[in-house]
């Protein structure tokens, strides 16, 4: 037993600190009443002192010891023993299942049925803390629009892109879809799951099967029905649906069908309502059935330390019945007083995080630079660069990943950068790995589609025109255009005669000038000095000047460059089609052309 002792709150042992010095200061004061009778009469003591002479033996302060030390003791958590624990799991699972055919249109609830349903199925899943959810939507096919999570910000994310123009094809299948739930809690080793059918009518006869068959399996099923015994019309563009006749169809809900498929599957049959009774009665039929069936014990087991430290407070419980004479509350007064907690500079609960920990805190706020320092998982680092708009940085660190997602993103990476070749062979690894990665073909296709274009648009570079310009002015200022350097040509060919008769006088005016300069503080040769001066000087500035040009130039053309590219960059994200259902309606296209084509119905809504 002490080889296994330990204290779960330690740092409570930190409290010996000032009962010892209680003690100690208790014990002092008793000394220095007690030196006055050496200088004082013992019989005039209690009238000379203030306060008289109180005379208080050892064992109050001994039994005042021994309480605040056990209490001290206990509040540490002392343990020696383990006790082993069954670990509970929630295994409930509600499989929400939507109806997407046209006569979810229909406007006799407003704005339309599809409408209120998901803004009550919103509702109910946000009031979910508990247990695993999935979506499946269906018209003529059914499909997985996600499987049983725990996510449901996931949920509350897609549902509102789902409309009936995502269906391949129209109709109205519940049979398939109630097969698709059942196969989806068989995938999940569900034993006793629960769906929800959300729609407005239950035609079919093998809906029923599949509702008793689902009920056979342990689950259950509810219908959740949208919409009104009248009916409404399913408003399109330029008009209403009509049937083959040509007559406006008034689908109305109905109610008869549903009940009893309802009842088939061992189900609530709930209507939706104005306020929040249809989802609190659901609710309220979830948890039941949860705690009834879906709180399975599983083979694993945690153990737990079995405490002793309260067996101690009856230990104190007798000495602190005698603490209300006068003068012993003081003790109990100090114990009780709440304990403020300690100033630093750091955040107590980045004490117990790792890195990683505090890199996801940063990174859900949005402060991905900091995210990607302390990340030390390389696809969590890579999103943060990514996010952060280190694009380089994150497409080389998603190289060293081999995963279709990491290869995907480092597609996107590589597209950022406009490096369209090297990101469409990211894109194909990630499709080489996972087919079914609707986002890499979707993403492929978009930056094929700008290849092409950046290859076909004629390639000008925008300083030729500056450059042009500056050879031009160059030309100007050594001798003006071609043309007007031959024309100068030909006016000195015209001269050079009267040159060659000039010469012999401007070389006799240059002997003189020789001669001049040989003497010594002349005023010409003052001047002669002072305009080569000039000159240097005036040659300095024209150097400075020309090279000022020349980089004032080179920055314009960089800046044109850039607001070029910037331009180029906006319009290409414009051109993208703002569609958040784009990615479902590829994927249950894709889907539906594996699949085997339903023969068209008589109601195709």
């Amino acid at each position: 037993m002490i080889e296994q002792l330990q204290f779960l709150r330690p740092e409570w042992f930190f409290a010996f600190i000032p009962l010892l010095l209680f003690i100690y200061l208790t014990l002092r004061r008793t000394r220095t009443s007690a030196s006055w009778k050496t200088v004082c009469d013992p019989e005039l003591l209690p009238h000379a002192l203030a306060g008289g002479n109180h005379k208080t033996g050892k064992l109050p302060l001994i039994f005042t010891f021994i309480a605040t030390a056990l209490t001290i003791i206990a509040l540490t958590r002392p343990v020696w023993e383990k006790l082993s624990q069954p670990v509970f799991i929630d295994t409930s699972a509600l499989i929400i299942v939507l109806d997407l055919s046209h006569s979810m249109n229909a406007t006799d609830l407003q704005p339309s049925r599809i409408t209120r349903a998901k803004l009550k199925l919103q509702d109910m899943i946000k009031a979910r803390t508990h247990g695993q959810t999935a979506l499946i939507v269906y018209a003529a096919d059914a499909y997985i629009v996600t499987p049983l999570t725990d996510d449901t910000n996931t949920l509350l994310n897609l549902l509102p892109t789902l409309e009936s123009e995502l269906m391949p094809q129209q109709g109205s299948n519940e049979a398939d879809a109630l097969e698709l739930a059942a196969r989806l809690l068989d995938q999940s080793d569900i034993t006793h799951g629960h769906v929800l059918l959300v729609t407005d009518s239950a035609s079919d006869a093998a809906a029923k099967n599949k509702a008793s068959a689902l009920l056979a399996q342990g689950h259950r099923l509810s219908v959740f029905a949208a919409g009104s015994i009248e009916g409404g019309p399913i408003p399109l563009k330029g008009g209403f649906l009509t049937n083959n006749k040509g007559a406006i169809v008034i689908p109305k809900l109905e109610r008869d069908a549903l009940m009893q498929l309802s009842q088939a599957g061992g189900g609530l049959y709930v209507e939706l309502s104005n306020d929040d009774a249809d989802i609190a009665r659901l609710s309220r039929f979830h948890v039941v059935k949860k705690n009834t069936a879906t709180l399975n014990t599983t083979d694993l087991a945690a153990d737990i330390w079995y405490e002793e430290g309260p067996w101690l407070l009856l230990l104190v419980i007798p000495l602190v019945a005698i603490w209300p004479r006068r003068g012993w509350l003081v003790c109990l007064i100090m114990i009780s007083l709440p304990i403020t907690d300690p100033v630093y500079a750091f955040d107590r609960d980045d004490l117990w995080s790792r890195p990683n920990q505090k890199a996801q805190k940063l990174f859900n706020n949005g402060s991905s630079k900091q995210a990607a320092i302390l990340f030390q998982q390389a696809d969590w680092k890579a999103s943060a660069l990514y996010r952060a708009g280190k694009y380089a940085q994150a497409a080389a660190l998603f190289q060293t990943l081999n995963s279709s997602d990491a290869q995907y993103n480092k597609g996107n990476a590589l597209a950022r950068l406009e490096l369209y070749p090297q990101a469409i062979q990211a894109y194909d690894l990630a499709i080489k790995q996972d087919a079914n990665n609707e986002d890499a073909i979707f993403n492929r296709s978009l930056v094929q589609q700008a290849l092409l274009e950046q290859k076909y648009t004629p390639n000008l570079k925008p300083g030729d025109a500056d450059e042009n310009q500056q050879e031009r002015e160059d030309q100007e200022r050594a001798g003006g255009t071609p043309e007007q350097q031959d024309d100068q040509q030909n006016a000195q060919d015209q001269q050079d005669p009267q040159q060659n008769q000039q010469g012999q006088n401007v070389i006799d005016a240059e002997q003189q000038d020789e001669q001049q300069n040989s003497n010594p503080g002349t005023p010409q040769a003052d001047e002669s000095s002072q305009e080569e001066q000039m000159t240097d000087q005036g040659e300095t500035e024209t150097d400075t000047s020309q090279q000022e040009r020349e980089q004032s130039m080179t920055i314009d053309a960089e800046n044109t460059e850039l607001s070029e590219q910037q331009q180029a960059t906006e319009q290409w994200l414009k051109r993208i089609p703002d569609d958040p259902g784009g990615l479902l309606r590829r994927k249950f296209h894709y889907q539906h052309s594996k699949r085997t084509n339903k023969p068209a119905t008589d109601k195709p809504w």
